[in-house]
């Protein structure tokens, strides 16, 4: 489709261009998320591995309540380090992943298609460290607004003070409508940075610019989107992830099943935690993956209705929309 024919669209107009795009685009979104997140994913794996392992021995060879011995306390921070460290990884990879599927979303929504090598390779560039700029500048601009009236409640509790309790509530509850206002206002982010070439202060002002007067509409559209997203990748996962944890829940049953003629025995339990680490990180990379064969790409399609809502696509094609080499 080419850029002229980027019109305000209807609720059922962007259902029909989403589910064609999803068409057009999921084979090289898939290629391009696994090629990115293959190595992401085995090293979450085995930083869980690592942790759930940790865990199990140190259950088997602690009595409840006793103090950890020096080694293995140092043993267990050592795991938690490569739990977080596989963790900060994974998300990295996926971000990265979503830039470059959403470049692919949008090239292919202006008549431009683009293959996932090329996507891979304006994904690594400025736009992603501007990507990665513009989420730590939201998450700290979140955590500076949410984290003051968290903090009031717990003194407010510690104080025992209705009163103060009352207004940090409040506050806390009213602070929480307002991320929720600014997650929607930001939303636009990543295709501002993928296909315009925002730099991280602006692509918030764009998007901000974007969704003004069309807020509820984005936010109901969002909502909607994601919720049929999430029912979609559960109606397909559950499955996976009980076949997952079955040895974990077999374990649990068994220990259950032991407390009948003497004391618990947790050593199934601890037996499936064990073996529970590696598989778990690979099915969470499979959910990641399947999220990225569509949820970029609808954030994407509201992106182009917005644009198309602020006339911005007019017989000429807009020098915003071409991709900055």
């Amino acid at each position: 489709m080419a850029e002229q024919n980027i019109v305000p669209m209807s609720l059922s107009d962007i259902f029909d261009r989403l589910f064609k795009l999803i068409g057009k685009t999921w084979l090289r979104s898939l290629v391009l998320t696994f090629v990115i997140l293959v190595v992401p994913v085995v090293i979450m794996s085995a930083g869980l591995q690592e942790f759930f392992s940790s865990i199990a021995t140190f259950a088997k060879e602690n009595e409840p309540g006793s103090q950890l011995p020096p080694q293995q306390l140092l043993m267990m921070l050592g795991s938690m380090g490569w739990f977080f460290f596989g963790l900060i990884v994974f998300v990295l990879g996926t971000a990265t992943a979503r830039l470059g599927v959403t470049i692919i979303a949008c090239a292919e929504t202006t008549g431009q298609p683009m293959t996932w090598q090329e996507a891979l390779k304006r994904a690594f560039s400025i736009r992603l460290v501007r990507m990665f700029g513009a989420f730590i500048l939201q998450g700290l601009i979140f955590a500076g607004l949410f984290i003051p009236f968290y903090v009031l409640l717990i003194i407010a509790i510690a104080a025992r003070s209705a009163m103060l309790g009352v207004v940090s509530g409040l506050s806390l509850v009213a602070c929480v409508f307002f991320l929720v206002f600014l997650i929607i206002r930001w939303a636009f982010i990543v295709p501002a940075i993928a296909w315009e070439d925002h730099h991280v202060v602006n692509s918030f002002r764009r998007s901000w610019a974007l969704v003004k007067d069309n807020w509820w509409r984005v936010f109901g559209i969002l909502l909607l989107l994601g919720i049929m997203l999430s029912f979609a990748v559960s109606l397909v996962m559950t499955p996976v992830y009980i076949i997952t944890l079955w040895k974990f829940i077999a374990g649990y049953f068994e220990m259950i099943a032991s407390a009948g003629s003497h004391e618990l025995d947790p050593t199934p339990l601890l037996e499936g935690l064990r073996s529970l680490g590696f598989a778990f990180g690979l099915v969470s990379g499979l959910s990641t993956l399947l999220q990225m064969l569509v949820a970029p790409l609808y954030v994407v399609v509201v992106y182009f209705d917005l644009r198309a809502r602020k006339n911005e696509f007019g017989s000429e094609p807009s020098s915003s929309m071409q991709p900055a080499m």
